[in-house]
C-alpha cells in the first residue's frame, strides 16, 4: 500500500504509507513527520499495548517484530483516532489525534514537548518589564508568576514573611525543596562559619551559577531577605543566556568551543569533596537549544586542557566574565526584609556587591525537573 493516503472522515491529518513508515501532515498544510513502522508500533496507544492507568507501555523491545509494517489505515471519527492494520496479524494499533498533534507541532523533535521561549534581557530591557509577584498571590496558589519566572529566568517576590517559613511557602508553591550539603531550607548570615563559602563573607561576589560541582546542579535558587542592617550588598542577576548569545554573535567558533570543552567544578570542606564536569554552555542533545550556562570561577577545579585548547578557554572565560560583569547586563536591587528572588540557576548568573554590617537571608534550592513538571501541569509546556 505504499503511497496510499487517508484524509477522509474528518481526519485532521493526512497520512501516507511509505516503505520507511507513516508520513503524517496536518490536514490543510503544515510541517509533518515520518514515523518509522517499528517506532510507531512501539508507541501504540491501543489498550493491549498501553496502560492508561499508569501511562506506561505494556510491552518491551523484546516483544517487537522488527519486520513490522502497516498494510492498512482507518480513521475512526467517533474515537478521533487512527487505527493501523499490521502485516504480521497483530491486533490493530490505535493512535489518538493528540498523539499526532504533538509530533507534528515540532517536526518530530522532542515528541510530546512544547517549550517556553526564553525572553532574553539586559539591564535596559528588564527595567521595562521587571518580573514580580506578591507573596499573597503566590501563597493563594495563583500561577501567572510562574510564566514570568520561565520566560525571564527570575521573579521578585514582595510582601513575604521575613523568616524561614516565608521562604518555605514560596518554594513549596513550585515543588519540593532539595537537600544539599547546606541542608534543605537554610539560613545565610554574614560572618557565619557554617560553611567554607564566599557567600558567608562580606566581599563582592562576581556573577556565577551555583553548584558547578554537582552533576545535577539545582535548577532554582531562592533567596529571601530576613534582616539587613548594612551598607551595600545589592543582589545582582545577569541573564546568562543573553551573555552567551553575545559571545555567539561576537565569535561563533569560540562559542562552539565552549559548548564542547568540559570544565570541572569542585567544593571541598571538612568531610565533603564534591566534583563534577560539564561545558560552560550545555545544549540539549535532542533539540540543540541552549539549556544550561554553568560558570563559577570560584569553584572551578584545577584542570589542564590540551595546549591548543588552554588559550581558547582563558580567552572565552575572560570575555564571558567581562560580559557578565558589565553594568549594561545586570539587574540589581538591595533586597529589603520580606523580599525574595527566585531564579533559574541553569540560566541566570547571580552575585552581590560588597557590604558592611549585618545581613540574614533564608534560602533553598529546588530541582529543575520540579519546575518543569509544574509548568507542564499548569501551562502544558515547559523549559
Amino acid at each position: 500500500m505504499n503511497g496510499a493516503t487517508v484524509s477522509e472522515n474528518g481526519a485532521p491529518f493526512d497520512f501516507e504509507l511509505t516503505a520507511q513508515g507513516l508520513r503524517v501532515c496536518p490536514h490543510g498544510g503544515g510541517e509533518g513527520a515520518l514515523l518509522p513502522w517499528l517506532w510507531l508500533r512501539d508507541h501504540c496507544r491501543a489498550e493491549h499495548s498501553f496502560n492508561y492507568e499508569t501511562g506506561q507501555r505494556r510491552q518491551t523491545p523484546a516483544d517487537l517484530d522488527f519486520g513490522i509494517a502497516a498494510v492498512g489505515l482507518r480513521w475512526l471519527p467517533e474515537k478521533n483516532a487512527l487505527t493501523v492494520q499490521w502485516n504480521n496479524g497483530e491486533p490493530p494499533g490505535m493512535y489518538p489525534a493528540d498523539f499526532f498533534r504533538k509530533i507534528t507541532a515540532n517536526g518530530g523533535a522532542a515528541v510530546g514537548e512544547e517549550f517556553i521561549k526564553p525572553q532574553l534581557w539586559d539591564a535596559a530591557a528588564i527595567a521595562d518589564c521587571e518580573p514580580s509577584a506578591e507573596f499573597a498571590d503566590v501563597a493563594e496558589g495563583k500561577t501567572e508568576w510562574l510564566m514570568k519566572l520561565a520566560e525571564r529566568g527570575f521573579v521578585l517576590i514582595t510582601g513575604a514573611p521575613p523568616e524561614k517559613e516565608g521562604a518555605r511557602a514560596v518554594a513549596e508553591a513550585v515543588g519540593h525543596i532539595r537537600e544539599t550539603i547546606f541542608g534543605g531550607l537554610w539560613v545565610l548570615e554574614s560572618g557565619s562559619r557554617a560553611h567554607s563559602d564566599s557567600a558567608y563573607g562580606y566581599g563582592a561576589i562576581g556573577a556565577h551559577t551555583d553548584a558547578t560541582y554537582s552533576h545535577d546542579a539545582p535548577g532554582l535558587q531562592l533567596l529571601l531577605c530576613a534582616e539587613t542592617k548594612s551598607e551595600g550588598g545589592e543582589s545582582i542577576l545577569v541573564d546568562g543566556f543573553r551573555a552567551a548569545e553575545v559571545m555567539r554573535e561576537e565569535d561563533p567558533a569560540l562559542y562552539e568551543f565552549l559548548c564542547n570543552l568540559p570544565v570541572p567544578g569542585e567544593y571541598v570542606e571538612d568531610n565533603v569533596h564534591l566534583r563534577a564536569c560539564r561545558p560552560m554552555f550545555r545544549r540539549d542533545a535532542e533539540t540543540g537549544r541552549l539549556v544550561q550556562v554553568s560558570y563559577n570561577c570560584y569553584d572551578r577545579a584545577a584542570f589542564l586542557p590540551a595546549p591548543e585548547e588552554s588559550g581558547l578557554f582563558y580567552r572565552g572565560a575572560k570575555r564571558f566574565q567581562q560580559i557578565a560583569d558589565s553594568p549594561e547586563m545586570a539587574w540589581q536591587r538591595k533586597l529589603r526584609p520580606g523580599e525574595a528572588i527566585l531564579f533559574d540557576n541553569w540560566r541566570l548568573l547571580h552575585g552581590r556587591r560588597a557590604f558592611s554590617g549585618f545581613r540574614k537571608f533564608c534560602g533553598c534550592y529546588i530541582d529543575r525537573e520540579t519546575l518543569q513538571s509544574k509548568l507542564r501541569v499548569v501551562f502544558g509546556k515547559t523549559l
